[in-house]
Order: C-alpha cells, then sequence, then structure tokens
C-alpha cells in the first residue's frame, strides 16, 4: 500500500508538471481602424502587458524617423521609450524561455535627433515569489523594414527564468525597442505528498 502511494505521488507530480508552451505573437490586438495603435494593456494567453505607452504595431511603414522595423509574423509590441522610458511589463504566473526583440526605429539618426533614441541594449528583469532575476541582450543594429532582412533577433532566457509573476522589458538609455514571439510555460506549483 506505501508503495503504491509513493508511486501515486509520483505521478501526479510529474502529471501537474507537465506544461506546453506558448507563443505570445500579439496577434489579437482589435481592429481599430488606427494603423499602430497605442494601448496602455494587452491580454493574450493568460498574460497581460502594461505599459503607460505602447503601440501594437501592424504597419511598420506608418512610423516616424524612417519607418519601424518589421516581424515576420506580423503585429508586435513597440515603445518609442523617450523621456519616460516607458518599460513594458508583462504580468502572469510563467517559466519564460526566449522572445525575439528589436530596435524600434529604422533611422538611429532621425530617432535620436527627435528624442526618441533606439535602445542598444533590452534588459529584462522577472520577478518571482522568492527573489528576481535579470539578463541583458545586446541589440544588433540590424534593420532595414518590411521585404529584407530579418529585424528582429531571438534571445534566450537564462534557466533561471522560472516560476516567475512579472517581467520588465527596458531598452538602454531609455530607448526604444520592440518584442515578439515570447515564448512561455505557465508555471505549475506542485505541493508533493508525503507519505
Amino acid at each position: 500500500m506505501k508503495k503504491s502511494a509513493c508511486f501515486f505521488a509520483a505521478l501526479l507530480t510529474l502529471a501537474s508538471t507537465q506544461s506546453f508552451a506558448t507563443v505570445i505573437g500579439f496577434g489579437l490586438g482589435e481592429p481599430t481602424g488606427e494603423s499602430n495603435p497605442k494601448v496602455d494593456r494587452y491580454d493574450e494567453s493568460r498574460s497581460a502587458f502594461l505599459s503607460k505607452h505602447m503601440h501594437i504595431m501592424g504597419l511598420p511603414t506608418a512610423c516616424s524617423f524612417g519607418g519601424c522595423v518589421a516581424s515576420n509574423t506580423g503585429q508586435y509590441l513597440a515603445t518609442e521609450g523617450g523621456a519616460g522610458g516607458f518599460p513594458i511589463r508583462m504580468y502572469g504566473t510563467f517559466n519564460f524561455t526566449s522572445f525575439d526583440g528589436a530596435e524600434l526605429f529604422l533611422s538611429d539618426s532621425a530617432a535620436l535627433a527627435g528624442g526618441f533614441p533606439n535602445a542598444t541594449t533590452l534588459e529584462v528583469v522577472g520577478v518571482t515569489y522568492t527573489g528576481t532575476v535579470h539578463a541583458s541582450f545586446i541589440l544588433d543594429g540590424i534593420k532595414d523594414g518590411i521585404g529584407g532582412v530579418n529585424d528582429f533577433q531571438k534571445f534566450y532566457l537564462p534557466s533561471n527564468f522560472r516560476g516567475l509573476r512579472e517581467v520588465t522589458f527596458s531598452g538602454s538609455g531609455l530607448g526604444a525597442f520592440a518584442i515578439d514571439n515570447i515564448d512561455v510555460n505557465p508555471a505549475k506549483f506542485v505541493s508533493r505528498i508525503m507519505s
């Protein structure tokens, strides 16, 4: 009896830790008639994204400063930075494995002259129930908009980005940046049966 209870507890633990990856691609935004609508909140796949100033980008050619980067998967989320810095916060309960990131504007010099410089680095800070984790990613500066090279880079998070309840994305120097294809797994907290 004792062996079968332990075996059942082990199976229950294994089954409850299985989760399936979800890629958040920002394609669920409601059409508003605007080309790149400003939003304060975006919800998809049990995750919420909040910022004082961000856009669901669907038409990169309708941007200032030479246009905006293009995603090969459609819409993406962006903030133009500037004086406010405007980080993007993601809330939920999840394990974070990877994302695509890019500078926002095609012309670095025009964006800088206009007071909205592109980020050169993306800072990602995760909040767990016991502390914080941090990762920094250097952007490659390669961007040419629609029809050219891939403007976004794939970034992989360290293995300690698990059991998160919040993640903050921010650009270096209050810079403008874009994110897409957020790859998360719903976190499952398992209480183990002790015999």
